[in-house]
Order: structure tokens, then sequence, then C-alpha cells
């Protein structure tokens, strides 16, 4: 955040508890954040290793000894070992504030570098919820910070134990294939408003009810909610197809249209 985003006034500054005249870049986390939880996968060719991390400190020798390295930090209730990790990936201080502000619209920043990217991933609960995902990608890693344990990147996760393209290529390609993840999260929501809505059509033509009625003003404004979260996302991938970067190259952005 910048000076633009008049960050002192702002409710959700207010939320988070936010000293006023606070420097930009400060770190502060909710009270009810999870510790963090450092998971690594770092890989090349035939060459793979996951693990969890016991402390930060411990991805400078995966960033020394593998062509790619992905970070993936479950959970955001420690503001040290936040700062920690972005020393070490050299990460800007308004980005990382930005990681903790978990009411972020999708975009793509450039910060020197680096890439940092906002998405909003499905969470399977009842009625329409999502979750913040803040992913970085340099030259030879990708850093992933979201809130709580469960993501969409399990399919990710299976295709680098398996070998294959993916282990092949660069962080730009591991990036495509994680908002992919999110991106193919969203239509197992979408089809169940379909069916939802079919049956409540059938509901108003057979048996008329202020409760059918009430209930189709719910799915029109929870789709009109996902409507909010989704239309940012699909300009944010946009933007990494029409932007050059050199994190991204010409065969991932096909892949990204």
């Amino acid at each position: 955040m910048d000076a633009s985003d008049a960050k002192l006034l702002s409710p959700q500054a207010v939320r988070l508890g936010i000293a006023p005249g606070a420097p930009p870049g400060t770190l502060h986390v909710r009270s009810h954040a999870a510790r963090p939880v450092i998971e690594a996968i770092a890989y090349h060719g035939d060459d793979f290793v996951e693990k969890e991390l016991s402390r930060p400190e411990e991805v400078v020798e995966l960033l020394q000894q593998w062509p790619v390295t992905w970070v993936n930090v479950v959970g955001l209730g420690d503001a040290e070992v936040i700062e920690q990790l972005g020393r070490i990936f050299g990460l800007h201080p308004l980005a990382l504030e930005d990681v903790l502000h978990v009411h972020q619209r999708a975009k793509v920043e450039q910060y020197g570098e680096q890439l940092f990217i906002v998405a909003r991933m499905p969470r399977q609960e009842e009625g329409l919820a999502t979750e913040q995902i803040s992913l970085f990608v340099g030259q030879k890693f990708v850093l992933t910070f979201i809130e709580d344990e469960g993501d969409s990147f399990d399919p990710v996760r299976t295709r680098l134990r398996g070998g294959g393209r993916l282990r092949e290529a660069g962080p730009g390609y591991l990036v495509y294939s994680l908002l992919d993840a999110v991106i193919d999260a969203y239509f197992p929501v979408v089809e169940a408003y379909a069916e939802r809505l079919d049956r409540l059509e059938d509901r108003v033509i057979t048996r008329p009810s202020r409760r059918a009625v009430a209930e189709i003003h719910s799915a029109k404004h929870n789709l009109r909610s996902l409507r909010r979260v989704i239309w940012p996302l699909r300009e944010a991938v946009n933007s990494l197809v029409r932007d050059p970067s050199p994190l991204i190259d010409d065969e991932t952005r096909v892949h990204l249209r």
C-alpha cells in the first residue's frame, strides 16, 4: 500500500489494529491468525525434494542448491517469521504488508526483478467464501502465503512428485500452474450455483413461496460477490500475458491465455 490508499483512514486498517501514524510496510498480524508452517518443494528434472522447514533460514540452502524452489507458508500469525522470509527473498516491505492485509483484490505488481501476485481461492465452506493467496516469483523461486490449511494446489504437488514437464520448467511455469489450479477450483462453485438456480426455478414455477424468492435473492447476492472476486483475477492474469517480464516466457504466456 502507498499513500494513495489512505491506510490510516481505511476501515481495513482499523480492523487490523494498525496504530495511527505507523510507517508504510508495518507488519501487523491478526490475533487469531495461525502460526506459520513452512513447506518447501525444490526440483530440477529428475531431482526432487519435499520437506517441512523448522526455521526460515533453512530456505537459504535450498535456494543455493536448486534451480527452482517453491516455498509455501501456511498461516500468517508470526510477523517475525514473515519478516525473516522477506529478508531472505529480498521482498519489498509494501508487498509483505499486503500479504497480511488479507482482503486484497487480485492484482499483479512488479517489484524490481520480482513479481507479486495476489489471487483469491474459493474455500470449501457453506455459502461463498474465498481466501487470499499471495505469490512472489523470482529467478529461482516461487513463494506463496495462505491463511489456513487447505488449498487448491494438490494437483500441482502431485505433478511435481510425478515428474514431467513441470519439473523441467522454471518458476514462471510453476506460477501459471498454481493460478490454473486456483481458477479450476471455481468451476465446482459455479456448477453448484447453476444446479441451485435450476432447482429454485422449478420451485418458483411449481410451488411459489416467499422462501424461494428469498433464496433467489441470496443466490443473486452470492453470484455478484463471486463476480467481484473473479473479474480482478481475470485482469491480473491478462496483465501477466500482456506486460513483458523476464520471469514469464513466451511459452508460459500461451498457457496463461
